[in-house]
């Protein structure tokens, strides 16, 4: 369209296709133009979002539950004594404590070099990461529920990682993990008779977080029936716990071992 001066408006059977494609292909334009501008807006706000540090490195050790946090639950108490101990410790200190399995004693092999520990991802977590020298993990196995007394007790770490993207690439390389190791043995060379088969299945959860929950059935000598391992994510804090449990997870998770899953997620999620 123009300045000049228009003719008299046509009635709308006298429009000619060409106008009304013309006026589509404006549209169409338009609405293109709008659709990347938001699109970029996303992908800035997002961008940002994993490129920032998040929150400081004192936080990690403050969403490891407590007894106050445990109050509630009936049968569930955080350990006395040596058992309450909370231990922090750099990244790479943690590394040479938790070394990975060897594969030739793991089945599927694969399922063993890519695990130290709970907190560590060995082709994550090399000197070329940006936290190599200033992550830091707390960890406790602290969790006492009293109808699981003849297991460990639960464990709870939680690592500040230096970002927000680092923290997201390590929770979705343990979610890769389970899908591809959902049945995995670990071998005891010197004691066949000990080595053990685990089963997981994910659990669906929804605890508003960036969350990995998985529940497996145990087969072996003196382990628990059955564990319940969870991976929260909140910007860059990444929290986890293992809890032991008879029932069978794959089913719903038991009252008790819900209940501490939802505590943790609370606490995680107040962060600030």
């Amino acid at each position: 369209m123009t300045d000049t001066a228009a003719p008299a408006e046509p009635t709308p059977d006298a429009r000619t296709p060409g106008k009304r494609t013309g006026l589509f292909v404006g549209l169409g334009i338009g609405g293109a133009v709008i659709f990347v501008a938001i699109v970029t807006v996303v992908l800035m706000v997002a961008l940002s979002v994993l490129g920032s540090t998040g929150f400081p490195a004192a936080a990690a050790g403050r969403v490891l539950l407590n007894s106050s946090d445990l109050a509630g639950i009936d049968g569930v108490e955080i350990a006395t004594g040596q058992d309450s101990v909370v231990n922090k410790r750099s990244l790479q200190a943690y590394i040479k404590l938790n070394r990975g399995d060897s594969p030739d004693i793991v089945s599927p092999a694969k399922c063993a070099n890519n695990l130290e520990g709970w907190m560590a991802w060995k082709s994550l977590d090399t000197p070329a990461y940006r936290g190599w020298k200033t992550d830091v993990i707390f960890e406790a196995s602290n969790i006492v529920v009293d109808s699981t007394q003849t297991y460990e007790n639960g464990l709870q770490e939680a690592r500040h990682f230096a970002t927000v993207a680092a923290a997201t690439a390590f929770v979705s390389a343990q979610r890769q993990w389970y899908r591809t190791c959902a049945t995995t043995t670990y071998g005891d060379r010197l004691d066949p008779s000990h080595s053990a088969t685990y089963a997981f299945s994910p659990i669906p959860l929804n605890l508003g977080l960036d969350a990995v929950i998985e529940g497996s059935t145990n087969k072996g000598t003196d382990i628990a029936p059955h564990l319940i391992d969870v991976y929260l994510r909140n910007q860059n804090i990444v929290y986890v716990t293992e809890l032991v449990t008879n029932s069978a997870p794959q089913h719903g998770l038991d009252k008790v071992s819900l209940a501490i899953v939802k505590a943790a997620a609370k606490k995680l999620a107040q962060l600030h």
